[in-house]
């Protein structure tokens, strides 16, 4: 018993010690020191009114500047906001704007207007970009957000504030008020990687706003439809990315306001993010007018999404297939409080190929509703049906 009792104190004896000696490497260390230099980018721009590139005319006839054919005026206060006064529809005052970007760090501009006075709502203004109009009607709209590089020229913008003629006069005329406006143009300007709304307001401004986020450096962004649009769908499953592999997005959210995105084209380029980002849906209404390349092949005939997608809130008015592009994330689809209906008898209201999908609180109406299929070398991980009718 001694000796075994021996034994276990050499063992804890040793023990200690190499705790001890743990602890001892242990206060050996090693600093390396660097200088870091630090510097903030600034967002520089600076916009002016060419004054002297007033132009005014009534029913299109080019008037003296600065007057109307019927008495009205058009001047800039000190202020450099355009003062209306005792104008008559059919008058219009046009103007250029000139931007100075002095901005160290690539950024993003909009213009937009802010019409003050009784006769504010009946004003209509266009600002045109690079050869491109929009409307920008007191907060309503404004021009889509423009990607501009570091110290990158801005062009010249062309301004416009009318009185159309087919304004209803009555409620502008009368002889115990007078009616005028101010009308301030403002330009904002944010880092152009800040995540921003762009109001899209046709089927050209769709397009101009995805181009330009293509360009942008920006990582989430945010699209209001303002009206119905169209997207062309293009060739066979790998076509129709909304934004490209090369894209720094990748979260884009679409908020339909209940407006239509109608599907043309050939319909079997799949809706996607090719980056494999997150695509949102909410309070669209989808129709599929596409004409498929093999519309008599029953897996052709339907509208293709693929990739990372939310829909909220969305009605399809066609039937729609989910997968997953070659190379790409593998498909992940959330339905929540959408609504599917279909035509033909022959169509399901959505054909599931590959991936992960959850309908909630969906309702179906037509003859077929889902349709898992696996031919092809396809992967359906897991579908969920909830909520639903």
């Amino acid at each position: 018993m001694k000796k075994k009792t021996l034994l276990s104190s050499i063992l804890t004896i040793a023990l200690c010690l190499s705790l001890i000696a743990g602890s001892t490497f242990a206060l050996f260390t090693s600093e390396s020191e660097f200088n870091l230099s630090v510097t903030a980018g600034n967002v520089n721009v600076v916009a002016t009114v060419d004054k002297d590139s007033l132009r005014t005319s009534s029913m299109k006839i080019p008037q003296v500047s600065g007057t109307f054919a019927n008495g009205g005026t058009a001047t800039f206060n000190s202020a450099s906001a355009l003062a209306l006064n005792a104008i008559t529809p059919g008058d219009e005052a046009t103007f250029t704007l000139n931007v100075d970007n002095k901005s160290d760090v690539g950024i993003k501009y909009r213009v937009r207007m802010i019409a003050e006075g009784n006769l504010a709502p009946a004003l209509v203004a266009v600002a045109t970009i690079d050869g491109k109009d929009y409307t920008i009607n007191n907060y309503e709209s404004a021009t889509l957000w423009q990607y501009v590089a570091p110290k990158g020229t801005i062009n010249s913008i062309e301004v416009s504030v009318s009185f159309p003629d087919n304004a209803d006069n009555n409620n502008y005329n009368s002889a115990e008020e007078v009616f005028s406006a101010t009308v301030a143009i403002v330009v904002d300007a944010v880092q152009g990687n800040a995540s921003t709304e762009d109001a899209v307001v046709d089927t050209d401004s769709f397009t101009n706003v995805l181009a330009n986020l293509e360009k942008s450096g920006q990582t989430s962004a945010v699209i209001e439809l303002g009206n119905d649009v169209e997207w062309a769908t293009e060739g066979a499953h790998a076509s129709s990315p909304l934004l490209s592999a090369d894209s720094k997005v990748i979260e884009l959210t679409v908020n339909g306001n209940g407006h239509t995105l109608t599907a043309t084209g050939a319909g079997v380029g799949s809706i996607r993010l090719a980056n494999g980002g997150k695509l949102i849906f909410n309070n669209v209404n989808f129709v599929d007018e596409t004409v498929s390349y093999a519309e008599d092949a029953w897996e052709f005939t339907y509208l293709e999404f693929a990739g990372n997608l939310v829909f909220n809130n969305c009605t399809f008015n066609s039937g729609i297939q989910i997968q997953t592009e070659a190379n790409e994330t593998v498909a992940n689809a959330t339905f929540t409080n959408c609504r599917f209906s279909t035509v033909e008898d022959s169509v399901y209201a959505a054909w599931i190929s590959d991936g992960t999908v959850t309908f909630d609180g969906c309702t179906f109406t037509g003859t077929r509703g889902v349709k898992v299929h696996e031919a092809y070398g396809s992967e359906v991980e897991k579908l969920t049906i909830k909520n639903s009718t």
